[in-house]
Protein backbone atom coordinates (compact mmCIF):
# COMPACT_ATOMS: atom_id res chain seq x y z
CA UNK A 1 0.00 0.00 0.00
CA UNK A 2 1.32 3.51 -1.01
CA UNK A 3 1.72 6.49 1.75
CA UNK A 4 1.39 9.98 1.12
CA UNK A 5 4.24 11.55 2.81
CA UNK A 6 2.38 14.92 4.13
CA UNK A 7 5.27 16.95 3.95
CA UNK A 8 5.44 16.50 0.37
CA UNK A 9 2.34 18.34 -0.17
CA UNK A 10 2.32 20.99 2.61
CA UNK A 11 3.55 23.53 0.11
CA UNK A 12 1.32 22.98 -2.12
CA UNK A 13 -2.30 24.59 -2.20
CA UNK A 14 -5.16 22.35 -4.04
CA UNK A 15 -6.77 24.28 -6.60
CA UNK A 16 -10.20 22.02 -6.61
CA UNK A 17 -11.13 22.92 -3.19
CA UNK A 18 -12.48 25.92 -1.25
CA UNK A 19 -10.59 27.32 1.69
CA UNK A 20 -12.09 27.24 4.95
CA UNK A 21 -12.26 30.95 5.43
CA UNK A 22 -14.73 30.89 2.15
CA UNK A 23 -17.48 33.46 2.22
CA UNK A 24 -20.60 33.53 -0.39
CA UNK A 25 -22.29 36.68 -0.34
CA UNK A 26 -26.02 36.29 -1.45
CA UNK A 27 -26.41 38.72 -4.23
CA UNK A 28 -30.76 39.22 -4.20
CA UNK A 29 -30.50 40.99 -7.82
CA UNK A 30 -28.61 38.01 -9.24
CA UNK A 31 -30.64 36.02 -11.69
CA UNK A 32 -30.93 32.76 -10.77
CA UNK A 33 -30.39 30.34 -13.22
CA UNK A 34 -33.23 29.05 -15.26
CA UNK A 35 -32.23 26.74 -18.30
CA UNK A 36 -33.78 23.17 -18.45
CA UNK A 37 -30.97 20.70 -16.95
CA UNK A 38 -31.25 16.55 -18.25
CA UNK A 39 -31.19 13.87 -15.68
CA UNK A 40 -30.31 10.87 -17.03
CA UNK A 41 -33.01 10.75 -20.50
CA UNK A 42 -34.96 13.21 -18.33
CA UNK A 43 -36.00 16.84 -19.34
CA UNK A 44 -35.96 18.83 -15.66
CA UNK A 45 -37.14 22.63 -15.75
CA UNK A 46 -35.71 25.30 -12.95
CA UNK A 47 -37.96 28.14 -11.43
CA UNK A 48 -36.75 30.55 -9.66
CA UNK A 49 -39.28 31.05 -6.55
CA UNK A 50 -40.55 34.76 -6.35
CA UNK A 51 -38.01 36.82 -3.07
CA UNK A 52 -36.28 33.69 -2.37
CA UNK A 53 -33.07 31.91 -2.47
CA UNK A 54 -34.41 28.62 -3.61
CA UNK A 55 -35.11 26.92 -7.11
CA UNK A 56 -37.83 24.85 -8.14
CA UNK A 57 -37.37 22.14 -10.51
CA UNK A 58 -40.29 20.41 -12.31
CA UNK A 59 -39.63 17.29 -13.79
CA UNK A 60 -41.57 17.25 -17.37
CA UNK A 61 -42.76 14.73 -19.47
CA UNK A 62 -43.07 16.13 -23.31
CA UNK A 63 -45.04 19.62 -22.37
CA UNK A 64 -46.66 18.48 -19.20
CA UNK A 65 -45.76 18.77 -15.54
CA UNK A 66 -44.89 15.60 -14.13
CA UNK A 67 -43.77 16.64 -10.08
CA UNK A 68 -42.57 19.40 -8.41
CA UNK A 69 -39.99 19.89 -6.17
CA UNK A 70 -37.82 22.11 -4.45
CA UNK A 71 -34.42 20.17 -4.12
CA UNK A 72 -32.26 18.42 -7.12
CA UNK A 73 -34.49 15.27 -8.35
CA UNK A 74 -32.47 12.55 -9.36
CA UNK A 75 -32.69 9.90 -11.70
CA UNK A 76 -35.25 7.43 -9.73
CA UNK A 77 -37.38 10.27 -8.66
CA UNK A 78 -38.01 11.91 -12.00
CA UNK A 79 -38.91 8.03 -13.10
CA UNK A 80 -41.11 7.31 -10.41
CA UNK A 81 -42.76 10.91 -11.01
CA UNK A 82 -42.99 10.38 -14.98
CA UNK A 83 -44.60 6.64 -14.07
CA UNK A 84 -47.04 8.02 -11.60
CA UNK A 85 -48.24 10.51 -13.99
CA UNK A 86 -48.96 7.96 -16.94
CA UNK A 87 -51.22 5.75 -14.11
CA UNK A 88 -52.78 8.87 -13.45
CA UNK A 89 -53.65 9.80 -17.13
CA UNK A 90 -54.47 5.99 -18.00
CA UNK A 91 -58.08 5.68 -17.90
CA UNK A 92 -59.92 2.64 -17.73
CA UNK A 93 -62.49 1.58 -20.66
CA UNK A 94 -66.13 2.25 -19.32
CA UNK A 95 -68.02 -0.91 -18.75
CA UNK A 96 -70.81 -0.49 -20.85
CA UNK A 97 -73.82 -1.65 -18.86
CA UNK A 98 -76.19 -3.41 -21.13
CA UNK A 99 -79.60 -3.77 -20.04
CA UNK A 100 -81.11 -6.31 -17.74
CA UNK A 101 -82.86 -9.27 -18.37
CA UNK A 102 -85.92 -9.36 -16.66
CA UNK A 103 -86.08 -11.91 -14.28
CA UNK A 104 -88.15 -15.23 -14.58
CA UNK A 105 -91.00 -14.76 -11.72
CA UNK A 106 -90.48 -17.70 -9.47
CA UNK A 107 -94.33 -18.91 -9.22
CA UNK A 108 -94.74 -20.67 -5.87
CA UNK A 109 -96.54 -24.13 -6.45
CA UNK A 110 -100.13 -24.00 -6.24
CA UNK A 111 -101.64 -26.89 -3.47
Amino acid sequence: MHRINAAQHAGIPRRDTLSPRTVARYERDRQLPTSPILIGKHVVMRRPLVDGVYIEYLIMDGNTIAAKQISIPDEATCANAIKRLHAATRTEPEKHSRPNKPRAFRIKGAS
